[in-house]
């Protein structure tokens, strides 16, 4: 049986609040499955109604995802102002819930319809209080979602970022691997430098002879495929990151890494070396974890991925072996690639 879903939603101002009554009911059924109030703080109209219209879909995407919905639900919301219901409408066939908290929860629900409906506050009063403990469960998961949504969107600032930058560089470590995380270093450094388009222009790879302990342990080799005698030719930290300043050279440019300790070795790495390289303090005051841009703020998911598993959101294969810094760094370029056309 199809379970369409019907909101309807009472907005009165009292003193310096804005008080909200809503009810949420199985369409063809006409089952009460929610019927709760909320105080909105003094604010603009619309931004209040816009904020009634979230507290809504945040309860119906909970109970859709606590399974008593089904995925594909069409929501019907019901307003008692026309004016109200024709600016919604407006700005939800124009798009422009873009950068709103709305827009995570209409691109989750998908088909979200508003209509004029009258005497709204009389018929939400008249109609007896639905089990509690429904309503205790959709808010509590919906809550979960407030937390997520309300998080510091770092594709954003990236975007205002790139506006005044030639350059990404996009950049992965290979790291000895010791049980004592303080003694952990870099042993591998790959990188690539595209364009704001995620065009490759130029590809940098050097293997790094550690401070501390420079034999590799069998998992290590077995990870990341590097031999001792690769690391035993190689020079040490400051000489390869001065080989890295200079490839990077002097143009306007930000750097992103796909999460992990990459960055919390690589303070490590520069304070053990009493580094004085101008490009390590770039890296670590100029940076975005693109695992988190890409599983958060694209997917909107918690869960994150590793490289290979966001290449397959675009039925992608990674390109050469896994744990190999070039790689890694070329593969992170595709996601970015990828990404660009449809989010810059």
């Amino acid at each position: 049986m199809n379970k369409d879903i019907v909101a309807y939603y009472s907005l009165r101002k009292f003193n310096l609040v804005y008080k909200l009554d809503y009810l949420i009911i199985e369409k063809n059924s006409k089952k009460v499955l929610i019927k709760a109030k909320k105080r909105i703080k003094d604010i603009d109209l619309y931004i209040a109604h816009k904020q009634s219209v979230y507290y809504i879909l945040r309860n119906i995407l909970a109970l859709k995802d606590l399974g008593y919905l089904p995925k594909d639900t069409s929501i019907e919301i019901g307003v008692d102002c026309s004016q109200i219901v024709d600016k919604l409408k407006s700005d939800l066939l124009n798009k422009k819930f873009s950068e709103d908290s709305l827009n995570f929860l209409i691109n989750k629900l998908e088909r979200v319809y508003f209509l004029y409906s009258i005497n709204t506050l009389k018929f939400i009063y008249r109609t007896k209080k639905p089990n509690l403990n429904l309503f205790i469960k959709s808010e509590k998961k919906a809550k979960e979602y407030s937390k997520f949504i309300r998080r510091k969107s770092l594709l954003t600032d990236l975007k205002k970022d790139l506006i005044n930058k030639q350059d990404i560089i996009f950049f992965d470590f290979e790291m000895n691997c010791l049980s004592d995380f303080s003694s952990v270093e870099i042993i591998s450094i790959g990188a690539v430098k595209t364009n704001i388009l995620g065009e490759i222009k130029d590809e940098f790879y050097r293997t790094i002879k550690p401070n501390g302990v420079s034999e590799l342990s069998e998992k290590c080799i077995e990870i990341t495929g590097l031999l001792q005698k690769e690391i035993d030719k190689s020079n040490d930290f400051n000489c390869v990151f001065n080989e890295f300043l200079k490839w990077a050279n002097n143009s306007s440019k930000v750097f992103c890494f796909w999460g992990g300790n990459d960055l919390k070795v690589l303070n490590n790495d520069y304070k053990r070396n009493l580094s004085k390289s101008k490009i390590v303090l770039e890296i670590l005051t100029n940076n975005y974890d693109f695992q988190e841009i890409f599983c958060k703020d694209i997917l909107r998911q918690e869960e994150l991925l590793s490289i290979k598993n966001a290449l397959k959101y675009f039925k992608l294969d990674f390109i050469g072996n896994e744990h190999n810094a070039l790689n890694d760094a070329i593969n992170l370029s595709i996601i970015y690639k990828k990404i660009h056309r449809s989010l810059f």
